[in-house]
């Protein structure tokens, strides 16, 4: 045996990683048993390339054994992601695999502030008038960034401030350093953080569209403060908000807008910039299931709108690994949505095209009309689209411990 496989080995058996069965994975989550979900298919899959997410696995595996570097996911979808349950087990199954896992909660919108649900792990206080606008909703005609929503106000001073808790685990983000993203022109108003009391001024790139500031210690609370400071400036437009620290560990990023499909992120006018400001290893694309909703959808014009979508993802991120998720069954017209094989289609075709890997959630949670089963026991909520907060937990566990599983299944054959 080589002297590098020993090494891998060796360290394989310090994690303490088994692969005989999935009981003897430590990081595996239990999930509640129900006869209509195929556990079996509970796999990532791959076409072509077995090989696909080895670059995010090698980054992940170097995050959990050095504890020195962070690791990137970023999961963008519609409202299934927007209300980060989904997203959120995931984040905090990922962070607590080992004690120095956690990292920042990342990029984030005050949602309430816009009028929309807001993730439960964070929170949202403001003082003015603010009108909303999100790239979603089709009559709207504003410029957005990565997650999709602008809040702007002309109100000559306002307040607000975030506050991050999580609800299912205890992981209260702290932040010792703040990006703001807003429209930078010479008529927007003056943002500045409220640090100790004290109005601080932000540093600022242009180029990306944001300003930064760095604390003395972490945060659990950001304040800002927005003014107008000179008389030619006419309003303030935020686009989001990015929390950091210092931290090694997992950032798991969720870029959720409800009723989103392919084209909203595609007409984001911040998009590409915002994404230069973030590291990513891993993207998870849950787009589909309000395309498959749409009138005049079709295969050809769905694959069109998706490659050029993952055309501005790999422009940013050359080598960034891909990983598709599968429309959930869901009814159109009252009736189960035949266009979920159509979507799925597209994607087995597209992991085959751009070196991806997918995780076939439609056929997980039963197969055609098997939403029904999931409203009966209150998994699903009765418009047969959206899940409960019950049924996005089993998602979000199910889909981490497929993740996991394949996770497991790199370091053996790296071991071998």
């Amino acid at each position: 045996m080589k002297v590098r496989s020993i090494f891998k080995l060796a360290l394989v058996m310090v994690l303490g990683l088994q692969f005989n069965s999935q009981a003897q994975n430590p990081y595996l989550k239990q999930v509640a048993q129900h006869d209509f979900i195929n556990y079996d298919t509970n796999i990532i899959q791959y076409f072509e390339d077995s090989t696909s997410l080895n670059r995010f696995y090698k980054k992940l595996n170097l995050a959990l054994t050095t504890k020195e570097t962070n690791v990137n996911i970023m999961h963008v979808g519609g409202s299934h992601i927007q209300a980060d349950i989904w997203s959120g087990v995931m984040r905090s199954n990922l962070q607590t695999m080992e004690p120095h896992m956690k990292g920042e909660r990342g990029m984030v919108f005050p949602l309430h502030m816009a009028r929309s649900n807001n993730p439960a792990n964070y929170k949202t206080k403001y003082t003015g008038k603010w009108e909303k606008c999100r790239s979603a909703q089709k009559l709207d005609d504003c410029p957005v960034g990565l997650l999709g929503y602008q809040i702007r106000t002309v109100d000559t001073l306002t307040t607000f401030k975030i506050y991050c808790y999580d609800e299912y685990y205890p992981l209260n983000y702290k932040s010792n350093r703040v990006r703001l993203y807003y429209d930078m022109s010479d008529q927007s108003y003056t943002p500045f953080v409220i640090d100790n009391g004290v109005k601080k001024i932000m540093k600022f790139n242009k180029f990306l569209g944001f300003v930064e500031y760095k604390f003395d210690s972490d945060q659990d609370t950001i304040f800002f403060q927005v003014e107008r400071t000179d008389t030619t400036q006419q309003y303030f437009e935020l686009y989001g908000i990015q929390l950091e620290n210092d931290d090694p560990g997992l950032v798991y990023q969720n870029i959720g807008c409800n009723g989103a499909d392919v084209p909203s992120y595609m007409h984001s006018e911040w998009l590409e910039q915002h994404l230069h400001s973030i590291d990513v290893d891993l993207v998870i694309f849950s787009i589909g299931i309000n395309d498959a909703y749409d009138a005049d959808f079709t295969p050809e014009s769905y694959k069109l709108n998706y490659d050029t979508l993952i055309n501005i993802f790999r422009r940013v991120y050359p080598k960034v690994d891909i990983l598709f998720t599968t429309n959930n069954d869901s009814h159109y017209r009252r009736k189960p949505n035949q266009r979920a094989f159509e979507v799925r289609k597209v994607m087995q075709q597209l992991c085959i095209e751009r070196n991806a890997a997918m995780w076939d959630m439609f056929e997980i949670m039963g197969g055609l009309g098997s939403i029904d089963k999931w409203v009966e026991i209150e998994l699903a909520k009765p418009d047969r689209i959206h899940f409960t907060n019950d049924g996005y937990l089993l998602i979000g566990n199910m889909m981490y411990n497929a993740l996991i599983n394949d996770f497991h299944k790199y370091l053996k054959n790296e071991s071998n």
